[in-house]
């Protein structure tokens, strides 16, 4: 079971992505200074020989816990106040290249996207789209957040699903709104390249120590190891039960063993009579 669990496809190119992430927070930047850092430091690993995208996000596949209370236009639950409770994340351009995702259906986000105001655009996994809008075109359809009843927001793009929190759960709904230029405190930096991601980690700490040496490097890992790392748990579970399994054999063969010579000697009379009596 543990090596079917391990063998579970995440939903994206985990063999080509390193992952930098960062906190602003600690600097006390304000939000028109963290967007230029971070501008600057998506530049400085775009110039990085072999890089073929990076982009930015607020969260990556199997981490990260963040969900929203939206209303689904067309949807009505079967219990409850009209609306449900979606898994969202804040994306900037280029995310679903660097992850590896497919674009199943429409676009996905643009520089435009990142300088609107108001969220009026959303892209949703397939799950979503066969939850909500199965057998109608899930483009142009709108939710909205719960408290904001004027606040329609309007799916331009489906893509493939990722396993959200675990490798063990069933396709479930994400919502992907575009990241402000502004970015977010702590910030995950996706970098694909088309050569080895683990040698290129020195380089993205050079990088964006070079931008300012203060920023601190929270996480900076290949993608590889941390979807590796997800299943620390089952494996630990599975360690420990197999060594228990193998102290109870271990016991029980001594118990079987120690029983069957008390046997033998206590019949050890009986079968010298039988040998003498040709038995």
């Amino acid at each position: 079971s543990l090596m079917g669990y391990g063998r579970v496809d995440p939903g994206v190119d985990t063999g080509s992505v390193a992952v930098l992430r960062t906190d602003f927070s600690r600097l006390g930047l304000s939000e028109a200074d963290r967007g230029v850092i971070l501008r600057q430091i998506q530049e400085g690993l775009e110039a990085i020989p072999g890089v073929e995208a990076v982009a930015v996000g607020t969260r990556i596949p199997l981490y990260g816990n963040a969900s929203t209370t939206t209303v689904v236009e067309g949807y009505e639950p079967s219990a409850g106040t009209g609306s449900v409770e979606l898994d969202f994340a804040f994306v900037g351009p280029g995310y679903f290249r660097a992850l590896g995702m497919g674009l199943r259906e429409g676009r996905t986000f643009d520089a435009h996207d990142q300088r609107a105001p108001e969220r009026v655009s959303v892209i949703v996994n397939q799950a979503a789209v066969d939850r909500f809008w199965s057998g109608v075109d899930a483009l142009g359809r709108r939710i909205r957040p719960q408290a904001d009843p004027e606040g329609w927001i309007q799916v331009v793009g489906v893509v493939s699903n990722v396993k959200v929190e675990s490798l063990a759960e069933s396709p479930r709904p994400m919502l992907y709104f575009p990241l402000p230029e502004t970015g977010t405190a702590s910030p995950y930096v996706l970098v694909r390249t088309s050569g080895n991601p683990e040698a290129l980690l020195p380089t993205v700490r050079s990088r964006l120590q070079a931008v300012n040496p203060r920023l601190p490097v929270v996480q900076l890992r290949i993608l590889a190891s941390l979807v590796d790392e997800s299943v620390s748990g089952p494996r630990m579970g599975a360690t420990a039960l197999g060594a228990f399994s193998l102290l109870a054999l271990l016991l029980a063969s001594l118990g079987i063993y120690t029983l069957v010579a008390f046997s033998v000697a206590g019949r050890r009379p009986e079968i010298g009579l039988r040998m003498a009596l040709g038995a």
